[in-house]
């Protein structure tokens, strides 16, 4: 009988606690919200935010793999995923559609460092409309920022599902062995003049995690820093990304015929990857690891059979 109560009591006292800690955040999300973003502004509201869009298509993604469809109220015209998005009104990003974004009323927008300029965000605090803006270190970095989006939205339990999955397929890679002779790797984004993935970007831990290292060895000013052809030939990178290997041929290597002693070109180690998952910081990064990995297998596979036979 003692038992019985006992279970009774905690049972009741959970629920007391759960009513009370549903009651905190019904609250909390009631309170002024105050978050300093990453490129140190300071952004007031009156209350969490609960309409939200974002500038930036990796962005979106992450919206509505966190957010309640209802939380949305827009997208930009480049973004294509996932399938719910057919459903939004589209605002224009680039240039930014104010009236547009005025009519579909946000409590806060979204972007990435790069991705919005700093002075149209500041056209649109003006109107009452503030511009978050994020940046990714690694990819630890951005899971545990997508989770914190979660708690701000509201969606904690949503998010925290989401980032701990992930998380465990982080893991598998992290936990793998260091290989001797690390694949140097380099990511080509544009040909005319040829600019990379520098060293400070999130590709460079894309590519660590995936077993290679970036062929860009020192931090540039900017991120996607601006290669001569005599830095990408004393860094002779041993894996090429920017397209397939007759595509790069016929276009790259066309313009750059000197750039054909790398041994990317000479083994005929040159991918194209698939461009959203390349570019995107989204909960998608995990396969976009995956991706980078499945080509640099192939890489490691075919040099261990080319010492095998003694070439």
């Amino acid at each position: 009988m003692k038992s019985r109560l006992l279970i009774v009591v905690i049972v009741f006292s959970i629920g007391l606690f759960s009513c009370d800690s549903d009651k905190y955040q019904s609250e909390s999300t009631q309170a002024a919200w105050h978050k300093k973003d990453d490129i140190g502004q300071e952004i007031t509201l009156s209350h969490a935010p609960r309409r939200v869009m974002s500038f930036s298509p990796a962005f979106t993604e992450i919206l509505f793999a966190i957010c309640a469809d209802s939380q949305i109220v827009a997208i930009s015209p480049v973004c294509n995923y996932p399938e719910a998005v057919k459903n939004k009104p589209i605002v224009s990003n680039y240039p930014v559609d104010q009236e547009g974004v005025l009519n579909v009323k946000p409590d806060l927008v979204f972007t990435e460092v790069g991705i919005t300029p700093v002075d149209v965000a500041e056209q649109l605090k003006s109107l009452g409309i503030p511009v978050y803006f994020q940046n990714y270190a690694s990819v630890t970095d951005l899971l545990n920022k997508i989770d914190t989006i979660g708690h701000w939205l509201g969606q904690a339990s949503r998010s925290r599902k989401l980032t701990d999955s992930l998380k465990l397929e982080l893991h598998k890679f992290e936990n793998e062995p260091p290989r001797k002779d690390t694949a140097k790797v380099l990511v080509i984004t544009w040909h005319q003049p040829i600019f990379v993935h520098g060293k400070n970007t999130l590709m460079n831990d894309k590519i660590r995690l995936a077993g290679g290292k970036n062929a860009v060895d020192q931090v540039f000013d900017k991120v996607y820093p601006e290669l001569t052809r005599e830095y990408i030939l004393h860094a002779d990178p041993d894996v090429l990304f920017g397209g397939t290997f007759s595509h790069m041929d016929s276009t790259f290597f066309h313009l750059y015929p000197e750039l054909k002693r790398v041994k990317a070109y000479k083994n005929k180690h040159i991918y194209a990857l698939t461009d959203d998952l390349a570019t995107r910081p989204s909960p998608r990064v995990i396969e976009a690891v995956w991706e980078i990995k499945k080509h640099l297998d192939v890489y490691y596979y075919q040099t261990k059979l080319t010492k095998a036979n003694g070439k």
